[in-house]
């Protein structure tokens, strides 16, 4: 599949990495991309749009997002301002699991029996409203 990120997120040992994401002073955009592992994102400062699966979202601070294994998404500045947040990248064995297909990483983690999907992505405001997107709300955590 196309743009797949090829970087490795962690070692078998640690696997995880946390990337600091300042926009535009250390890079202008993160492009699209999917990765196998986990994604959670939060928004420390300025204004953004953030693509997931097809769809764009602006985020500011105090966001959160959560991206599940081989999503689509990218990450852009809103035009005028600056964009910084952390990306804490983890592989889905942090959550008990060695299996990282996307039926058994929304079976185990997103789904509860409420009509959830398996492309779903998690997005929660600072201001305590939650949104939904492709049928998850944070709030069932």
């Amino acid at each position: 599949m196309k743009s797949k990120e090829n970087r490795k997120h962690g070692t078998v040992l640690v696997p995880f990495c946390l990337y600091e994401c300042p926009m535009p002073e250390l890079f202008t955009h993160v492009p699209i991309h999917w990765h196998e592992e986990f994604e959670l994102n939060y928004i420390w400062e300025g204004k953004g749009r953030i693509y997931l699966n097809g769809e764009m979202y602006t985020v500011s601070q105090g966001d959160i997002l959560v991206i599940p294994p081989n999503v689509l998404h990218a990450a852009y500045p809103e035009r005028g301002y600056h964009l910084r947040y952390d990306a804490f990248v983890f592989h889905p064995s942090l959550l008990g699991t060695g299996n990282n297909d996307r039926c058994t990483v929304s079976r185990m983690y997103l789904s509860s029996g409420r009509g959830r999907d398996k492309d779903s992505q998690l997005y929660y405001r600072n201001n305590r409203r939650i949104y939904r997107i492709s049928g998850v709300y944070l709030s069932d955590f």
